[in-house]
């Protein structure tokens, strides 16, 4: 049932801060740095469990050529990257600051995006689960140093990525199995960078492929595919 990821990442982001919250002395730095490693050798697995459900390769491979090229041009990691360095400076209080910090790591960031419109379009949430534990784990160490305010970053959480799963919901009609299978291939594609990123073997402007997405939409309509 679409809306079950987005639920299962609030319930882990709140388990998380609890447990930052009851045990921020005991909680090494090593063991996230392990747990994050391991997640992303996960979201490589499921990267390339999607990747293989696509059948158009030219397809893809100008979607994400003419994806890379837009974000680029537009810098839109860059951005992401200033977005989130401005919000972050305006919080005075440690509660605002828990709080926005919090909020621009859940839900800037192409997991939320690809695993909302999985969730919406096919009812998967194997995505947004996976974006859940991480999620869950990062709020750890959050919440132990920047306290209560990240806890109130679900609200926003649930807004953005509960959106995202609506709309694509409700334009499943509009899209084939095939198409689907499309969308999902190049999420795929993402999440391997995504996935390469995190466990630090290939630092990729990972936001920048994001055009990618809308592009192969509009060509999978015109195509009819």
């Amino acid at each position: 049932m679409p809306g079950w990821g987005t639920f299962y990442n609030v319930i882990l982001v709140i388990f998380g801060v609890l447990l930052g919250l009851r045990f921020k002395k005991f909680l090494p730095e090593r063991f996230s740095e392990i747990l994050l490693q391991v997640v992303g050798l996960f979201i490589i697995f499921l990267g390339i469990t999607l990747l293989l459900e696509g059948q158009e390769e030219i397809l893809l491979l100008i979607s994400l050529i003419g994806g890379v090229l837009i974000g680029e041009a537009l810098d839109l990691t860059g951005r992401l990257n200033r977005f989130g360095a401005r919000f972050s400076k305006m919080g005075t209080s440690p509660l605002s600051r828990g709080f926005v910090t919090a909020s621009l790591l859940f839900c800037v960031g192409p997991m939320a995006i690809i695993g909302s419109l999985a969730d919406g379009l096919t009812g998967d949430s194997h995505i947004l689960l996976t974006k859940a534990i991480i999620d869950g784990i990062a709020s750890v160490p959050l919440a132990a140093t920047l306290g209560i305010g990240v806890a109130f970053s679900v609200i926003p959480l649930m807004l953005y990525q509960g959106s995202i799963t609506l709309l694509a919901f409700f334009l499943e009609g509009f899209f084939s199995p095939g198409a689907i299978a499309e969308i999902s291939a190049l999420g795929g594609i993402i999440m391997l960078a995504m996935g390469l990123d995190l466990m630090g073997i290939k630092r990729i402007r990972v936001a920048n492929l994001l055009p990618a997405l809308p592009l192969i939409m509009v060509a999978i309509y015109f195509l009819g595919i």
